[in-house]
């Protein structure tokens, strides 16, 4: 038999080895005043190397899914990346919006260069305004008289040269005839030439009637044919009058249009449709001249849906305006663009509408720019969860990448059961660099559901949780100290309080080999720990205004942990850390608040009975076992039948239970806990209440690394420090959980002083020898272990057991073969009983 000291004493963890420590005389400083600040991101440099790669790679789909959880930096040095990248890239040119001559309904775009499309916009304001007014002008003018006279001269003189002769013709057949704007007016003549009056036409004789209808019969042939050439000299004079009109005005507008095409020469889109403008405006020449007597001739207002004149000449002029849709006048660089609310209208534009006399209508002067038209030539970044929750937005983000265009469109369309009219307008040309930041569980979720997204964003930048713990990564600390001084006006920081902040990043990763990369977490500390020391009135902070701003941050949380500790300390959750138990061990479980977690002892115990190798928990039967634990139990199954069970089934029936735990389980780190409460009670050996288990097995019996470790000592530590301790108290953790460990000063000070430990097991032989102060034994060569030991017990148990189930097996088989006692009406007629019926008799010949 070993000496238990002995292994308490191997297996106990070095004090030095129980948090993270760091010196402040090793900073090299004695307050951030002496330190500079930080310039760029703390580590990272995978992530950067490939934000580098992604936002200057050229060529489709290579944009970029920034990877990392919330505070590590990732916005932040995502935005400042993007900033600099971006001011070395040139501005990206304007868009605009015109009127569509030949389709009103598909307003054009046209692409400008920078600062263009405002100049053009005002250019055809300024266009407007001086037709408004050159135009009434012209046609006002004594030139444009004379030139109408001049033009229709010829054809009135033909006009009246025509009348005369309908007139004389009519004459030569004694009647008068008269043109008037109601027509022709026909009248018989009388000896003196002139037209009978009313009177004289009712005296008329019979005769005298008849024949002025005969003269009127043959006249309406004759003027019936004249008639034919007086209206084509109507309709000469019509066109004459048009053809000095368009002179005119085309006269009046030449120098306008003259200027702009000067201006605009080397823009092709923009001539041609300076083009269509000055034919649009010759062929609408009444529109100006209407519109000479309105007050206000240069105001721009609603054009009529379909792009016609409305009921007032100004509303038609909005078919000359320009809507700079996307102006970059005043873009210094390549523009950034981040997106915190990408709704579908946010992000690719939208029509508005107005009411005119109850109908809705809309025009190319209602089109608005969304974010992606903004970024366009440059950068836009969403936030994933946030874009993927946007309906819409993603497949529609998705379609615009994948056809290398913005297409507007109305969510109305997209949802109508019946179509309805409205614009379409030209689709915008895209270039941009799309980056999302999201944790890497999305990433991971968006790979392998949606087929597209490996073809969009081939690029994934990671941010990583974590730093290595050196002294380029703890200077970067303390100038991100200094960076935060500086932007919030704190008080500059003492070594001491550095170190102190430093610490605890190492215990909010629990490693003592890193820091945490969670700087938001980081900052606020450094935010409270410079109110506390401002109300102890010091000018400076100190390591004790950090310890406060964490016990302070603990106390605002911990709420839950303390009112379970006064369960502990009334005994209405029992836990034993005194004296020894079999079958019954002290387990360790984590909960997560969401803020704030904490580690809660369990009382565990194990019965066994015998059987035929069925194990199981109260959990599983329950339906309160998680998958990860049924594995756990799964796997500690497997090491028993390795061990106990090679040529046999195992003849117990065991069960496990975590007393007074009445939420789902899950995990596998009470797997080498739950083994060793059945070693236990398998083997009779009780069991030191003072000690806590934690660590994962498999089936070889190596003990293996789990989470929480630190949380998980502090947890039994407390309820251990409640109910007094006695020096024989501790944690068994696997060994390589030991670098994981950052104890609070309370624990390594109790640790330090005897009066608690923590143990470091790398198989279950250890973890059960500590525990129960029994060797767990060595087979010899034949594979038997040494009677005193754990596993000689159990095999022990286990072989007792199975005499127990052989023997009740043969006795039931011996019941099963005895046969039967006849009864008198069973015998043969006149036959004795025979004296050896019963077990063991001869069988009873058959009668003859």
């Amino acid at each position: 038999m070993t000496n238990p000291q002995d292994i308490r004493t191997r297996l106990a963890v070095s004090t030095d080895r129980l948090t993270t420590r760091i010196d402040p005389a090793s900073l090299g400083f004695t307050t951030t005043q002496e330190v500079s600040s930080l310039e760029g991101t703390v580590g990272q440099n995978r992530a950067l190397r490939a934000l580098e790669f992604g936002l200057e790679v050229e060529g489709a789909g290579f944009n970029v899914y920034v990877a990392g959880n919330p505070g590590t930096g990732r916005n932040t040095t995502l935005a400042a990346y993007l900033r600099r990248l971006a001011a070395s890239r040139p501005a990206p040119g304007d868009w605009v919006y015109v009127h569509n001559f030949a389709d009103p309904k598909r307003p054009r775009g046209i692409n400008l260069p920078q600062g263009l499309g405002r100049q053009l916009a005002a250019d055809m304001a300024a266009l407007v305004r001086d037709a408004q007014t050159r135009l009434p002008r012209a046609f006002e003018s004594d030139d444009y008289l004379r030139r109408v006279e001049q033009a229709m001269s010829s054809v009135q003189e033909r006009h009246r040269q025509l009348t005369k002769e309908m007139v004389e013709e009519a004459r030569k057949r004694g009647v008068g005839l008269a043109l008037t704007e109601a027509g022709v007016l026909a009248a018989p003549l009388g000896p003196d030439g002139e037209p009978l009056s009313p009177e004289a036409l009712e005296n008329l004789t019979p005769d005298q009637a008849h024949a002025f209808r005969e003269q009127r019969h043959e006249l309406q042939e004759y003027i019936a044919g004249r008639f034919a050439e007086l209206r084509s000299l109507e309709r000469e004079a019509v066109h004459t009058r048009e053809q000095v009109n368009q002179e005119i005005a085309g006269f009046a507008l030449e120098p306008l249009f003259a200027e702009l095409r000067e201006r605009y020469a080397e823009h092709d889109q923009t001539l041609t449709y300076l083009g269509e403008v000055q034919a649009d405006m010759l062929a609408n020449v009444p529109l100006f001249l209407q519109g000479a007597h309105q007050p206000q001739q240069g105001q721009m207002v609603l054009m009529e849906a379909g792009g016609g004149a409305g009921p007032d000449a100004e509303s038609a002029f909005m078919r000359y305006g320009v809507n700079v849709f996307v102006d970059n006048a005043s873009t210094q660089g390549a523009p950034v663009v981040i997106e915190r609310n990408p709704s579908y209208y946010n992000v690719f534009g939208r029509m508005d509408h107005v009411f005119r006399m109850g109908v809705a209508t809309t025009d190319f002067t209602q089109l608005h720019a969304g974010s992606l038209h903004r970024a366009n030539g440059g950068y836009i970044v969403f936030q994933a969860t946030d874009l993927l929750a946007a309906p819409f937005t993603w497949p529609s983000l998705k379609h615009a990448l994948q056809a290398r265009q913005i297409r507007m469109e109305s969510l109305g369309e997209q949802v109508a059961l019946v179509p309805t009219s409205t614009l379409e307008p030209e689709p915008v040309p895209l270039d941009v660099k799309i980056v999302l930041v999201g944790n890497p569980m999305l990433v991971r979720m968006l790979q392998i559901y949606d087929e597209d997204f490996p073809k969009l964003f081939k690029v994934k930048a990671d941010f990583q949780p974590e730093l290595e713990l050196d002294q380029e990564t703890i200077r970067s600390y303390a100038r991100f100290i200094v960076n935060r001084v500086q932007e919030e006006g704190l008080p500059h920081f003492e070594a001491t309080a550095v170190a102190r902040i430093i610490e605890h990043s190492s215990r909010l990763v629990e490693d003592q080999k890193r820091l945490t990369a969670r700087f938001a977490d980081v900052a606020d500390l450094i935010t409270e720990a410079a109110f506390w020391s401002k109300r102890a009135g010091r000018d400076g902070v100190s390591g004790e205004d950090v310890e406060q701003a964490i016990a302070e941050r603990r106390q605002r949380s911990n709420l839950v942990e303390e009112r379970l500790q006064e369960f502990y300390d009334r005994g209405t959750l029992h836990v034993d850390v005194a004296g020894t138990e079999v079958g019954q061990i002290n387990g360790l479980a984590v909960i997560d608040m969401g803020d704030y977690s904490f580690a809660r002892p369990s009382r565990l115990t194990a019965r066994v009975s015998a059987g035929r190798g069925e194990f199981g928990t109260v959990e599983q039967a329950s339906q309160m076992s998680g998958r990860i634990h049924t594995k756990g139990f799964g796997i500690l199954m497997g090491y028993l039948m390795g061990k106990f069970g090679a040529d046999a089934v195992l003849p117990i029936r065991a069960s496990v239970a975590f007393e007074q735990t009445y939420e789902e389980i899950d995990g596998d780190s009470a797997s080498s806990t739950e083994l060793y409460a059945l070693l236990s009670a398998l083997s009779g050996v009780s069991i030191r209440q003072g000690l806590a288990v934690t660590g994962s097995i498999d089936q070889l019996g190596r003990v293996q690394a789990i989470g929480g470790a630190t949380r998980k000592v502090e947890g039994f530590f407390a309820v251990c420090d409640a109910k007094g301790l006695s020096g024989e108290q501790g944690v068994l953790i696997p060994a390589t959980n030991v670098d994981n460990l950052v104890l609070s000063r309370q624990v390594t000070e109790a640790v330090e002083s005897g009066r608690f430990a923590v143990y470091a097991v790398t198989r279950i032989e250890e973890g059960i020898e500590l525990l129960t102060g029994v060797p767990a034994g060595e087979p010899d060569a034949e594979g038997n272990y040494p009677p005193e030991s754990i596993f000689g017990r159990v095999a022990a148990t286990l072989q007792e057991m199975a005499d127990r189930i052989a023997g009740r097996e043969r006795n039931n088989r011996t019941a099963q073969e005895k046969p039967p006692v006849k009864t008198e009406a069973e015998r043969p007629e006149g036959r004795e009983p025979d004296k050896r019926e019963g077990p063991g008799a001869p069988p009873t010949p058959p009668p003859a």
